[in-house]
């Protein structure tokens, strides 16, 4: 089958993971003509959720090219096809493309291939042979005439080959195409799912453990080792093993799974019959609802404490460019004035936290009355404070600023310069007791820590250490009040006894946002190592 070279790319939004909506997202325009044209029997055969022949296509497909003047020979196909998807209608978008190939006999071009080896990843539970025989047509003709794939055509064919039996092909497209720039989530994701679905844990983890913090694998990842578990561990031990395996790699990558996801381990488990589990919360001085057992406390050892300083200062503020954050002549100052006036009980990022309590008003008067009520709390609560700011607050009211420079150790930096890099460190080199305050969860700065045992300490000190002011409605009056974080981290924790593990309620949930509940599985005796199947 021939395929045309691609002259130009009209490809639309799919409703697919926000890495691949960019490739999508062209001609938006034109797809709203589409659907606001409701004599369109398009529109009207998806509103109906009826199911469309090829007469009905070829019937739609002439309506389309002949109503709206801008859509012409070379764009009606991919319009036609991301209307059904716009419309949730997968299986149409599919079901469309056969009728192109097998009723029109029509040339593919590189845009329309990727889009069919998409949907056909994303919304298709099970291949039949004419898929399997369409995948390879398409993708050897592929590989005839381009010797080198751009990277969304790359990662279109591993989506494709990860659900065949050439599933190792994809690894190979993989390799070579990585130098051209980074693949996304799914990409990942369909190489590992591919590996557990074909008996290959070796190259699944191996892969697993190459994914970014922002490359979080998806469900089908996780329905795939469970399944892989299945054929292979019979024994207790066997599957107590490869479940903590996974449990581990949440750990060391700061993940938390969602309800549905946990719930299919806490099955795989209870199925083994050795195995309780149960939701639960546990209350801010660690104890589990269920069981009642506590999550230890967060310390950090003296050695990790001093590597994470050395981290923060030579390779995020300094870096490679020290002028990308600040200046040296800047940065020697703050280090000698935080080495003159340490220790602090609470470090504060002062802009953040005036913003936070007031964002509607943009008037630096505000934004001085609100950090000048944390002040005045803390130091009633006998805190020793210092605050990082910018020169631009010598413009607030010198009454406000007045009483904040008297009750705490402010410190400047120019208006240009990261300051929450400077807070971090602040907090960190003046002690392990010390608090920091910010509404900002420093989630830009986790990506800087390219040490994965660094990132991990960097985490777990955050979550032990950030403080945040917040307003308490109690009655008519908004009463200033701060939250303290619980003294153990929320990540999963392991006991002789079992485990807890923090999961998500639900999909919408900012990876920011940290899960309030629990799923607690726990052994259920001490029992011999006796076969399971």
């Amino acid at each position: 089958m021939a395929v045309r070279k691609l002259l130009g790319s009209n490809l639309l939004l799919l409703r697919l993971p926000k890495s691949q909506q960019s490739f999508f997202s062209r001609q938006i325009d034109l797809q709203s003509i589409i659907k606001r044209t409701n004599q369109l029997t398009l529109n009207r055969l998806l509103e109906n959720n009826e199911q469309i022949d090829g007469k009905k296509w070829s019937t739609v497909r002439e309506e389309v090219l002949t109503t709206v003047s801008t859509v012409n020979e070379f764009n009606v196909d991919n319009i036609i096809i991301n209307r059904c998807c716009e419309a949730n209608k997968q299986f149409l978008a599919l079901n469309y493309i056969s009728y192109l190939v097998d009723e029109r006999k029509q040339d593919l071009n590189i845009a329309s291939i990727v889009k069919y080896f998409i949907l056909l990843s994303n919304y298709k539970q099970t291949l039949d042979s004419e898929d399997v025989k369409r995948i390879f047509q398409f993708y050897d003709d592929i590989r005839k005439k381009y010797d080198v794939l751009d990277s969304k055509t790359a990662e279109g064919c591993i989506l494709a080959l990860s659900l065949t039996n050439r599933w190792k092909e994809a690894i190979n497209i993989f390799e070579e195409s990585r130098k051209l720039g980074n693949f996304s989530t799914i990409a990942y994701t369909s190489i590992i799912t591919a590996a557990f679905n074909n008996n290959e844990p070796e190259i699944a983890w191996r892969y697993l453990e190459q994914t970014r913090p922002d490359q979080r694998p998806q469900k089908k990842v996780y329905v795939a080792y469970i399944q892989f578990c299945q054929r292979h561990y019979h024994t207790f031990d066997e599957s107590k093993e490869a479940i903590e395996k996974m449990f581990d790699f949440w750990v060391r990558h700061d993940i938390y799974p969602h309800v549905t996801i946990i719930m299919a381990f806490m099955q795989y488990l209870s199925n083994t019959g050795n195995w309780n589990y149960a939701s639960t919360t546990v209350d801010k001085d660690g104890a589990c609802g269920c069981c009642h057992t506590s999550m230890p406390r967060f310390e950090m050892s003296e050695e990790d404490h001093k590597a994470l300083i050395k981290y923060i200062l030579n390779n995020a503020i300094v870096g490679k460019d020290v002028f990308q954050n600040t200046t040296p002549t800047e940065l020697n100052k703050f280090l000698k004035y935080i080495d003159e006036t340490k220790p602090y009980d609470v470090v504060i990022d002062g802009l953040n936290a005036a913003y936070s309590l007031n964002r509607k008003s943009k008037m630096p008067t505000e934004r001085a009355k609100e950090l000048r009520k944390i002040v005045t709390l803390l130091r009633e609560q006998k805190k020793r404070i210092f605050i990082l700011g910018k020169r631009h607050m010598l413009k607030w009211s010198r009454k406000e600023m007045n009483i904040i420079e008297n009750n705490s150790f402010l410190f400047l930096t120019n208006n240009t310069s990261e300051d929450d890099l400077f807070t971090i460190y602040a907090a960190l080199v003046s002690g392990s007791d010390t608090y920091i305050m910010s509404r900002d969860f420093l989630r830009d700065h986790k990506f800087i820590l390219t040490d994965l045992k660094i990132k991990r300490i960097f985490r777990n000190w955050q979550l032990t250490h950030q403080i945040m002011p917040y307003y308490k409605q109690i009655g008519s009056v908004s009463v200033l009040q701060i939250i303290y974080p619980p003294p153990y981290v929320i990540t999963l924790h392991k006991d002789e006894k079992g485990w807890h593990i923090p999961y998500r309620e639900s999909l919408e949930n900012s990876e920011n946002e940290l899960p309030k509940s629990w799923m607690c599985l726990r052994i259920k005796q001490k029992i011999e190592n006796k076969n399971l199947s």
